[in-house]
């Protein structure tokens, strides 16, 4: 044994101890198969470095996890089904409603990775993905970078397959021999992406009913997701060599291929390297943060420094790094906390409002004041706390205009009043905005003690008239008579501004 493999094995006992691994006995020990996949890198120098593979992969578990049960099984059944049956949008889009609406609402065994993934599966991970760290495309990698973005076994919480060898069945022939020596990471990308591309996929426009889609499935998938494709790219990529991660933002999610320059953004089975982020612009999305999905648990990630202090769902995980600096110049906001009912909140969080409050970042709050930090512009943002019940305003909103050059409090002022007339924000289905003849609208305007009415009014023509209406706030539309999506604005130069 040489002096690199007895420091790895003294590394890997230390952090064993220290409990950085949650192991299943109060002892702390590691299961089983956990230890047979250690030992089985113990015994040869040549496998020095899988053997910090290994720990690295075991030190980084975390709550990962396999979902399973009879009507998942039966879930990825129909969905293979599907796939091959047509191509035709509403088609695809009326045979899963019609099954959605029929699937029991169960909820799937939870199987632990740390008790149940064999030593057998994570071996051949381990030496498939350093197979594939030789291929061209890959060998500029860090070892830290080959553990983030070729050697994971999985993505999210699918069933466990052999997806290397399944995705290399079906793409190594989309690769001439001569590819390997000619084509640089960024173009073996996009010729794999143009094979992806042929399968003419279709966006499910429905909820999905589970995260991560076991990757048979994922082979021949047209109609999903952004999280599917994501996923299906992650997959297909990783397992030809070509390393790859997902990045994220609050509605959104996509690819990125690493290459020697740096981070490369790309839409599995759409968009090419450097063109999604240019339709994203177009398409007028609006960028609050985005994140990259790791494999290592981020030390730093809200889950470690709450404390005791409850923490919403979608922020609670610690495999996401913030990589926002990558794709714009934001904002640094200070927020003042001047709700004085709210106490002993260590945690102060920025959210927009989508039909809903939506949680995009955090900050710890230090003698009264919390700093976020390369927050994008043209958002409506809400300080507030957060409580599992509810949510208080910590201050009022502020909003970031273009490129971060002005930002405003919005604080109602009602020393100054105006006349509005309004209308709804146009949509594909309601291009004009019109209101619902007969409807109850109610207006109502963000103050510290959250959203309050300012009156309601049943629309008689395509538009409403509200006065005596303070300036300077954030406003809703509502409709109080039937469901329907309600979008915040200013009202600026008698008319109203969308955000």
């Amino acid at each position: 044994m040489n002096a690199d493999e007895i420091y790895y094995k003294i590394n890997f006992l230390l952090i064993i101890l220290s409990g950085i691994i949650s192991c299943d006995s109060p002892k702390q020990h590691l299961g089983p198969e956990l230890q047979k996949t250690i030992n089985h890198y113990s015994h040869s120098t040549a496998d020095t470095l899988k053997l910090k593979a290994a720990c690295f992969l075991i030190e980084n578990l975390g709550d990962r996890h396999t979902n399973d049960s009879k009507e998942l099984r039966a879930y990825y059944t129909f969905l293979d089904s599907l796939f091959k049956k047509s191509n035709d949008f509403d088609q695809l889009n009326s045979s899963y409603k019609n099954y959605i609406i029929k699937f029991p609402n169960t909820t799937p065994k939870t199987l632990p990775d740390k008790k149940c993934i064999k030593a057998d599966y994570l071996i051949k991970n381990i030496d498939q993905a350093f197979e594939s760290w030789k291929k061209p495309w890959a060998k500029h990698l860090s070892f830290v970078q080959f553990c983030e973005y070729l050697l994971p076994y999985r993505v999210h919480d699918e069933i466990l397959e052999p997806w290397r060898l399944l995705y290399q069945k079906k793409y190594t022939d989309s690769f001439d021999k001569t590819d390997f020596d000619s084509l640089s990471t960024i173009q073996a990308c996009t010729k794999l992406n143009n094979e992806l591309r042929k399968l003419n996929i279709k966006i499910n426009p429905n909820p999905s009913y589970i995260l991560g889609i076991k990757p048979s499935t994922l082979l021949n998938m047209n109609f999903g997701n952004c999280q599917n494709y994501s996923n299906m790219g992650v997959l297909a990529m990783r397992s030809m060599g070509i390393p790859v991660a997902i990045d994220q933002m609050i509605d959104h999610q996509w690819n990125v291929v690493i290459t020697p320059a740096g981070p490369v953004s790309f839409a599995t089975a759409e968009d090419n390297p450097n063109g999604h982020f240019k339709h994203l612009k177009e398409w007028k999305k609006r960028f609050a943060k985005i994140h990259r999905q790791t494999f290592s648990i981020n030390s730093q990630s809200l889950p470690f420094v709450c404390g005791k202090e409850e923490i919403p769902q979608q922020l609670n995980t610690p495999y996401l790094k913030d990589v926002s600096s990558e794709y714009f110049k934001g904002a640094n906001i200070l927020v003042n906390t001047i709700n004085s009912t709210v106490k002993n909140k260590q945690i102060l969080y920025l959210c927009d409002f989508k039909n809903r409050f939506r949680f995009l970042d955090w900050a710890k709050i230090k003698q009264g004041k919390a700093q976020f930090k390369n927050m994008g512009d043209s958002i409506v943002y809400f300080p507030v706390y957060y409580f599992p019940s509810a949510i208080k305003q910590a201050n009022y909103p502020i909003l970031i205009k273009k490129n971060g050059t002005i930002q405003e409090i919005l604080k109602p002022d009602f020393g100054k009043t105006q006349t509005m007339v309004l209308q709804l924000r146009p949509t594909p289905e309601n291009n004009k905005g019109n209101l619902f003849i007969g409807d109850k609208y109610m207006l109502l305007y963000m103050s510290m003690n959250g959203w309050t009415s300012l009156g309601i009014k049943t629309a008689q023509t395509d538009s409403l008239v509200f006065t005596s209406i303070p300036k300077n706030a954030i406003y809703l539309l509502k409709n109080a008579s039937r469901k329907e999506r309600s979008n915040i604005f200013t009202y600026e130069n008698n008319k109203q501004v969308w955000w």
